[in-house]
């Protein structure tokens, strides 16, 4: 057994900006801490808003100067909290760790207003002790140039990414992403949803028309069995409602984790239609599990839900929370992506790590609505609880990469008293 090295961060605090630069938030985790030559999976997620409806937020997640996240939204005058007046970026995303590039969440909005942001929290699960196709399987997209578009309301899906695999009969944890963009004149909506051998799993999220032409973000999580087969995974993208104006999507990513490759990772779902029954700033529980450690070890806990909207201008928030110590993640996490809409439904996903003992913990995803009289709806609501303690013998790393994991720095200090000597012998010998 091998406990795998989880490096995250998080803040609840809101944060704001009145500038239309990129400015770093105060959530990141530092290059120093991303191992040269490991892979990290990487969750994230947060909520952005704005003070007015011109008051355009926008949010991304880099690593060094690669953009592996990027989203913005239209805002609102009114709503609480302020960061949940638009739209969510989370997702999942490889990356190989150099030592030197950092995690940054960034923030901005356009010329007037205030853009907020809140809920932050990014998670980085070290890869090296896992062998890629056994213990994880993984196809993933970057960049900001759309995958595929379409103008067609004939109810076509197109595959934004797909992943073919065949399986021994085992489970597997789903993890899927993607960006979503609704064309540019009302009624051009644009829905996203995940598809495994012909059936949608999950409701599909519906993005209303979207004015001011910025992406949103969406993500999946739940537990999976899959027989001994071969399977097709994928992220579809279906235009809707009315009008020719173009959708877009982009980003998609499918990740799955052999649950059998850890000590422990379970959940508890629950794929019933729920009426959101509390008010902001009074919550209630969507969903929970008791987990007792086996060892004491890092655990990363997933709530994800689509939750639907019934009543104009107002919004559902969640949460996670360990109950036992009172410690709480991802507060709070809300999408109002269309402001008068009441027919869009949104995904909803927090992440939570700590290190805990072998006590009984209670965790539990927690929901409000933002002062409605007409109750939201939340469906396919699932917890996931995942200990970091791998099963088996770990992957092979070199004797250099167990020495030296910071490779990376190793060779920039390198170059730089190489550029130094060769600076003195320039200056003592002409």
């Amino acid at each position: 057994m091998t406990a795998l090295t989880v490096v995250s961060d998080h803040n609840n605090t809101e944060e704001s900006t009145t500038s239309s630069t990129w400015a770093d938030t105060a959530v990141s985790i530092a290059g120093s801490s991303l191992l040269d030559g490991v892979d990290y999976l990487v969750l994230y997620t947060a909520s952005i808003g704005g003070s007015t409806v011109s008051a355009v937020p926008f949010a991304r997640l880099q690593f060094g100067s690669t953009v592996i996240a990027n989203v913005g939204g239209t805002g609102s005058s009114s709503g609480t909290p302020n960061h949940c007046r638009s739209i969510c970026i989370s997702g999942y995303y490889i990356i190989t760790g150099n030592g030197l590039d950092s995690l940054q969440f960034q923030k901005a909005r356009t010329v007037i207003g205030t853009g907020y942001i809140g809920g932050q929290s990014i998670i980085a699960i070290p890869l090296d002790d896992l062998v890629e196709n056994t213990d994880y399987f993984q196809t993933t997209q970057n960049g900001d140039t759309a995958v595929i578009t379409s103008t067609s309301t004939t109810g076509q899906n197109q595959d934004l990414i797909s992943l073919v695999k065949t399986t021994e009969a085992a489970d597997y944890l789903v993890l899927a992403s993607g960006e979503i963009l609704a064309g540019n004149a009302v009624g051009a909506n644009a829905k996203i949803r995940l598809d495994i051998d012909g059936g949608n799993k999950k409701i599909d999220m519906l993005c209303n028309d979207n004015i001011n032409q910025h992406y949103a973000g969406w993500s999946y999580a739940k537990i999976h069995t899959f027989t001994a087969a071969s399977h097709n995974i994928a992220i579809e993208g279906q235009a809707n409602g009315s009008g020719s104006a173009v959708r877009s999507w982009r980003r998609g990513r499918i990740i799955l984790i052999k649950i059998a490759s850890f000590d422990q990772l379970v959940s508890t779902s629950d794929n019933t239609v729920d009426t959101v029954g509390t008010n902001w700033t009074s919550t209630e529980v969507s969903n929970s599990h008791v987990y007792t450690a086996n060892q004491t070890e890092d655990v990363v806990v997933i709530g994800n839900l689509m939750a639907a909207r019934k009543q104009a201008f107002r919004y559902t928030l969640t949460f996670l929370r360990d109950n036992t110590s009172g410690l709480e993640w991802s507060k709070y996490i809300g999408v109002d992506h269309t402001l008068d809409d009441t027919t869009e439904v949104n995904s909803l996903t927090a992440i939570m790590h700590e290190n805990i003992n072998t006590s009984a913990k209670t965790y539990q995803f927690k929901r409000t609505d933002e002062n409605n009289t007409t109750h939201n709806t939340v469906d396919e609501d699932d917890i996931i609880v995942w200990s970091m303690n791998t099963v088996g013998a770990p992957a092979t790393r070199t004797l250099f990469q167990s020495i030296y994991p910071n490779t990376g720095t190793i060779i920039a200090i390198g170059i730089a008293i190489m550029s130094g000597l060769s600076a003195l012998k320039v200056g003592l010998f002409g």
